[in-house]
This record gives C-alpha cells, structure tokens and sequence, in this order.
C-alpha cells in the first residue's frame, strides 16, 4: 500500500490506554477506522476511532460510537455483545479463553463487517510492583515479572491511578457567590475529601528477546514528584500486564517509535502498522490495527501519604474583605472573628473545595471507588 505526502491524524487506544498519535497520508486514506485492543479473560475493552485530515480541526470528533462488536471463537460459540463505554472504548464481556481454540474481533460499523485474524491464547505470567525514592525525590513505580515459557518474549502495560486528596483547609462553611456550602466532615456532602483518577496515556512496551532469561526486572511505568498531589492522602496504582506476539510488538514498537520520532502533530505512517484487521465485506476499505488474544494478569500497587509525602508547593493566601476588592470567579470566603469582629476572608477555591480544580488542574469527584481501603466519605 503506498502511502502520498499528504497528512493526516489520527488517535490510536490501546486496551484501556488512550494515545494520541498523529499520522499523515493520501486523501483516500482519511476516515480510517482504527482498532486498538486485546480480546482477554474477563472484560475486552477494543477502542475504535478514525482518522482524520488535515483541513479538519485537531480536536474534532475522531472516535467511533456506533459500532456493534463481538468476540467469536473458531467454534461458532460468540460473546455478548459489546457495551460502548464513551471515548470510543467498547466492552466485551469474555470468559477465560480456552488455550486449544482460536479467537477473534468481529466489528458491524456503517453497514460493513470487520473481522481481526483468530489466534489462539496467550497465557500472561504473574509480576509483581514496587517503588522507590530517587535522588530527586521522584516517586518511581516499576514491574517485575518471569516466564518459564521461552516463545513469547514480549510484554505490555498499562494502568490506572486513583488517588484521594483533601482540601488544604478545612471550615465548617464557606461561600461563593450565591451558594452556601456547609462543609461536614461526617457527610458525604462534604467538600474536604474527594478521589481523582487517570490513566496510562501511553502502552509501555518491554521485550526479553536480546536476553537469556525470559525475565523483566525494576521495569519502568510511572514517576511523580513527592510532591505532587497523588501523595496527598492515598494513591492506587492498578497494572495490567499482557504477553503479546511478535507482530503485535511490532505493531506497537512502529507506532511508538514513529511518535517519539517527529514529536509534531503530523508525521508519516509507515505501511508495517496496518496490523491483523480487514474489512470482509469490503476487501478494498483500508482498516488499521492489531488485535492480539492473551490473558491478562492484574496487582494494585498502594502508597500512602505516610510513606512519600511532603507539603505540596500550592500556596492558600487569604485576602481580607475590603473596599474595591475584586472577587475573582474563582474565590470562595469564610467568616473568622478578630479582636471579637467578624470578618470575611477570601481564598482560592481550591483550598477549601476538593472538588474544585487543583495543582493538577482536574476536578476532584465525591464518587469514591467502590474497592477504597479507606471507609470515610
């Protein structure tokens, strides 16, 4: 397939990873469906998007939501059908595969079927976390695995972090511009604890192939400085660990390097990323993506704000109640009493809200996990 000089974009997903990655190539090969995942015990999660041109906006609509999928083994027996779950992300509810039949993707998008190539199960080894404090006091957490099995050398990772933060002050009420806010500790309507959450925003490739053993020690997922808010109360790093062949190493390895080649918003697409997915009912439609069948191993790894914390440098100033003072949008009050008169003060609202925006410049949410260690509200 001959890829022209003209550009395009396009966003590529990776299980439960979201990656932006930018491509370029010929008018004919705008719209491209674009199909990320791996079909595993368990939930499949497959992203679906498109690509799109360069006269198109960089952060118009790329992702695919109306999309009918299923996991087919080589049988006839299929699975539900697939759940979308927003962004592009769709379900599949899958039991452990069987190690001696084959799988596949099977996609009905626009009055067209795509199927992925069957191939049977790969068996994911067990791994294990840690972390550790550099000299920098960066907080870097990394995974450790062994596999007995010598064919498949190749690993991928991804995770999901969520952690919980406070406001850096409490008080028993405060006020924006026309709403009370009562700030009760014991309530689930109280402003001072709330959880955040994120995800790997790229897949994290190893491979022990240039090695004699089949074996991955201390390697690298996720760093943050001590001070940054993850540490602030509790913080949750939750790992996927896949093995994958070695075409969807290449697959991946392409992608990445091509990204981290250009480092720009365009860049070409070399033809060895077309992957293992074809349009059957129209053999000409160009379909990019590389859907491997492997189990998937899983470890929560925890650090507590006693183990890695330091005050955060985010600074609560307060601003007494004044004359000409302009109240920014932004800003909540409070009453204290001086010298037996009462006084409002003013702060940003960060200090006081959790769910407000914060250091990391994303809202906190009251929606605590379901699977929290910690039993407060």
């Amino acid at each position: 397939m001959k890829i022209g000089c003209y550009l395009f974009l396009f966003l590529t997903l990776t299980v439960s990873c979201i990656t932006h990655y930018e491509q370029a190539g010929a008018d004919g090969y705008n719209h491209i469906l674009v199909v990320e995942g791996i079909i595993t015990n368990g939930t499949t999660v497959i992203t679906l998007s498109n690509t799109i041109g360069l006269g198109n906006w960089f952060n118009d609509k790329i992702y695919v939501d109306n999309a009918v999928l299923y996991v087919d083994r080589e049988d006839g027996v299929r699975s539900g059908v697939s759940q979308y779950d927003g962004q592009g992300r769709y379900l599949i509810e899958t039991p452990i595969p069987d190690t001696t039949s084959r799988y596949r993707l099977t996609i009905f998008l626009d009055e067209k079927e795509y199927r992925s190539q069957y191939l049977t199960p790969i068996i994911t080894p067990e791994f294990t976390t840690s972390w550790s404090m550099d000299e920098r006091w960066n907080v870097n957490i990394c995974v450790s695995t062994y596999d007995k099995q010598e064919q498949f050398r190749h690993f991928l990772w991804t995770y999901q972090e969520n952690w919980e933060v406070t406001s850096k002050i409490f008080v028993d009420s405060f006020f924006y511009a026309a709403d009370t806010f009562v700030n009760n500790l014991y309530s689930r309507d109280n402003f001072y604890r709330c959880w955040k959450e994120d995800r790997s925003n790229h897949f994290i490739l190893g491979s022990t192939t240039a090695l004699v053993s089949n074996t991955i020690i201390n390697k690298d997922l996720n760093s943050f400085h001590f001070t940054d808010e993850r540490t602030n109360t509790l913080y949750c790093i939750h790992v996927k660990q896949n093995i994958i062949r070695d075409e969807s190493y290449l697959y991946f390895s392409n992608l990445q390097k091509n990204a981290e080649r250009t480092g720009t918003i365009f860049s070409p697409i070399p033809s060895e990323i077309i992957g293992n997915v074809t349009c059957v009912s129209h053999p000409n439609t160009a379909v990019i993506g590389y859907v491997d069948v492997s189990t998937t191993t899983e470890r929560k790894q925890y650090i507590s704000r006693e183990e890695a914390y330091t005050e955060a440098e985010y600074i609560c100033f307060i601003t007494k109640d004044a004359p000409g003072l302009v109240k920014q949008p932004d800003w909540a009050y409070f009453w204290i009493f001086e010298h037996g008169v009462r006084i409002k003060v003013w702060m940003p609202a960060s200090c006081l809200d959790c769910t407000f925006s914060g250091i990391k410049g994303s809202n906190g949410s009251k929606d605590k996990p379901s699977w929290w260690p910690n039993d407060h509200l």
